[in-house]
């Protein structure tokens, strides 16, 4: 005689007669925007005999059903005014807005890492809606709200969050890390090549105007025949006259460098604070230079809070006498390892400490 094994959860479900709203339940899209977004109602998703919101309360993921109530209480009119109400209905802003937000929460950023997590996560599924943005929706997201998501509507954002979650000013880390461009390296121009390459995209520019790509990359031709001369004097102030600098024409601000794996690859380098309660409060995104972000992310931690943070802590790649003396002249404690030499050739000791 066969094993008899019994399959839990897979009765009969109900006839909805219970099924209320929760609190933290993205509503449904109204009016004109249920012409051009699709319905995304979580409430109907089920593990098993069980409704998604109970589990996740259960499995104890109820801040994801906080999440999505702090997201549908944004304004997101920016966001929606981008859409045309024909054609095919479109993933609304909250929906894509949730899965990014949780993504970033779980580390995981890259378009196809949130593609899989739409697919697997029950978290996910809450935010959602049921629904299974892929990789290139996402990315087509991002494009076109760019102009959008600037620091303003950062800035914004986590000032609402932490209005709404009653947030003081803590303890507050700051830490970049380096990732790849999109661009190819082994595509880079010098800057005279690079500046040529200007020349002729604006010509032929001139002469199609109604080209918006030709225009495009135009521009950005201009932008990397700039970037690429300061970058060589800044260089040659420093190594000589021999020195040489390559930019790329499709990501100009991108730099040659060496990232985490040790190669040389064209990348950028993001930085965020943090504070003790988990919450981004400052970000920005360098070429090459992560201590350049620093002050900038103070700006917004000033603009979300209304003061600076009483403590900084920093690793010891931000270990530089310049920023030192700019974060004391704004009153923040910092706390940096050193052990090595600042950009001056000066020895520092093992700890550096500013406090006032």
């Amino acid at each position: 005689m066969g094993e008899t094994r019994r399959l839990e959860g897979l009765g009969q479900l109900g006839f909805d007669f219970q099924l209320t709203k929760s609190t933290g339940v993205p509503a449904r899209s109204q009016g004109n925007e249920a012409e051009v977004f699709l319905a995304a109602d979580p409430c109907e998703l089920f593990v098993g005999a069980q409704r998604l919101d109970a589990y996740l309360r259960e499995v104890g993921l109820g801040w994801v059903l906080r999440l999505a109530g702090l997201l549908r209480e944004l304004d997101l009119s920016a966001l929606i005014g981008r859409y045309q109400p024909t054609g095919r209905r479109a993933f609304h802003p909250c929906t894509l807005l949730g899965l990014i937000v949780y993504g970033i929460v779980n580390r995981q950023w890259s378009l196809r890492e949130l593609e899989g997590l739409a697919r697997r996560e029950v978290g996910a599924w809450w935010l959602c809606g049921g629904h299974q943005p892929d990789h290139s929706t996402i990315g087509k997201f991002i494009v076109l709200h760019s102009e959008v998501l600037t620091d303003e509507f950062f800035v914004t954002l986590v000032k609402h969050l932490v209005a709404r979650m009653r947030l003081r000013p803590t303890l507050t880390a700051g830490d970049g890390t380096i990732i790849d461009a999109a661009a190819c390296r082994f595509r880079l121009l010098r800057v005279e090549a690079a500046q040529q390459a200007a020349q002729e995209l604006a010509a032929q520019a001139a002469a199609a105007p109604d080209d918006a790509e030709l225009k495009r990359k135009a521009a950005l031709a201009r932008v990397a025949a700039r970037l690429g001369e300061q970058r060589r004097t800044r260089r040659r102030a420093y190594e000589g006259k021999t020195a040489e600098v390559r930019v790329s024409l499709q990501e100009p601000e991108a730099v040659n460098q060496r990232t985490k794996d040790n190669m040389r690859r064209l990348a950028y380098k993001p930085v965020v604070l943090a504070n003790a309660d988990k919450l981004i409060v400052g970000q920005r995104v360098e070429p090459s230079n992560e201590i350049l972000a620093i002050e900038p992310m103070i700006e917004q931690h000033r603009a979300v809070f209304g003061s600076m943070p009483p403590t900084l802590l920093l690793d010891g790649g931000f270990n530089r006498n310049t920023l030192w003396g700019a974060l004391v002249e704004r009153g923040i404690d910092v706390l940096c390892p050193t052990g090595r030499t600042d950009g001056d050739g000066e020895l520092l000791p093992k700890i550096a400490v500013f406090a006032l």
